[in-house]
């Protein structure tokens, strides 16, 4: 085969096509948010992200859209303000666990609650498990 021909059938197989490349898209920020608000990605729940911050002792779920446009707010109202250990996350297709840890007095309590893909909360929290 010609060199030159191999060369032109090399430059059309890589250069011919059109490149697809990775769309990455922010949010804006909030007002409320600081330094210190510290956040974490739940995950897509029916269609929206799901992004849990805490700043300022108050704990809430900020709900956004495919194109990261911020399309509501939950303040999560059951958790505990100052005296919050630790929370996880586990997200389904239609709704997400939280669970969480807190302490009172000397008594640990791990409960769990339900949130639909708005980042409302779905009943009463459940508590799990108690440590003294």
């Amino acid at each position: 085969m010609n060199p030159f021909r191999c060369f032109l059938f090399l430059c059309l197989a890589f250069y011919g096509g059109k490149a697809a490349a990775q769309r990455i898209v922010y949010s804006d920020y909030d007002r409320d948010e600081n330094r210190r608000t510290t956040f974490e990605v739940i995950g897509k729940v029916s269609g929206n992200f799901l992004v849990y911050k805490n700043a300022r002792n108050r704990s809430y779920i900020t709900v956004y859209d495919n194109d990261m446009k911020q399309i509501g707010r939950e303040d999560l109202k059951t958790l505990p303000d100052d005296r919050l250990i630790n929370i996880d996350f586990f997200p389904y297709a239609d709704h997400a666990w939280l669970i969480y840890e807190y302490q009172k007095k000397s008594v640990v309590y791990c409960n769990a609650i339900q949130v639909n893909g708005r980042g409302e909360q779905v009943g009463d929290p459940v508590e799990l498990d108690t440590s003294h």
